[in-house]
């Protein structure tokens, strides 16, 4: 909103309020006033019943203005902080955050839905033999594609890196990489080899992508945040990032 409009609401508003005071306050304090004079005995319940109205009025016209004034505001910006942030999450993509990305993830449906997929992993023992059904399936199908990207067992640096990460021995890592590309070739699938760290892992379907960060603490976690994408930001982000690991890749004969 433009800042005259703005001034101009706020100048409506306060004369609103104004208006207010003067419909409900104003007739409560000259009931509040009668009520205090002195009634004949018989008339007292008159005075009470001014009094009780009188003081009904103000007080409905002292929360009026602070509704209008305070309330309403504060609730309004509110409400607007909340749209954004739906905005922010529906432009991302974002369908679902969690941090157990085996158990909590639909990979049933993300497998039955695509027929393309693209992994970005250091070696992913556990959930690729948790889906070697699903994956030579996939690969399998007519017009499907098993596109897979795994570091460079050969690349000293990137060996010592992931090492590091992993808390484990280069050839402990060199082995479970050489490992992984066995069996993704096994499975069907086109693999290639990269030297460098990935700053993240990545499951790329047809139509979602699951994304997992690593860890910097050097201890292995079961636990990693893990976000299901959808067609937006993110996913158009980690689309282009794998086109350009795969320029930078050789693939494994």
């Amino acid at each position: 909103m433009p800042r005259g409009d703005a001034t101009e609401a706020r100048r409506t508003t306060n004369l609103s309020s104004t208006l207010v005071a003067i419909v409900f306050i104003v007739p409560g304090l000259v009931l509040l006033i009668i009520s205090s004079r002195p009634f004949a005995p018989a008339d007292q319940w008159i005075a009470g019943l001014l009094g009780q109205l009188g003081g009904l009025l103000v007080a409905t016209g002292l929360i009026t203005i602070a509704w209008e004034l305070y309330g309403k505001r504060s609730f309004l910006a509110e409400v607007l902080s909340k749209a954004q942030l739906r905005s922010d999450v529906v432009s991302a993509g974002l369908e679902r955050v969690t941090d157990e990305y085996l158990q909590e993830v639909e990979w049933d449906e993300l497998f039955k839905g695509s027929k393309t997929l693209d992994v970005v992993v250091a070696y992913a023992s556990t959930w690729r033999n948790a889906h070697r059904v699903r994956l030579q399936k996939l690969a399998a199908q007519p017009g499907g594609r098993l596109r897979v990207f795994l570091p460079d067992p050969e690349d000293k640096e990137t060996l010592f890196t992931l090492s590091q990460r992993f808390k484990m021995s280069e050839q402990s890592l060199k082995d479970k990489i050489n490992e992984a590309i066995a069996d993704f070739k096994e499975l069907g699938g086109e693999v290639h080899v990269r030297a460098g760290d990935a700053v993240f892992s990545c499951y790329n379907f047809e139509h979602k992508a699951v994304l997992t960060l690593y860890s910097h603490s050097q201890e292995r976690r079961g636990s990693v945040p893990t976000f299901l994408v959808g067609d937006g930001m993110i996913r158009q982000f980690v689309t282009s990032d794998i086109e350009a690991i795969l320029r930078q890749s050789t693939p494994v004969q």
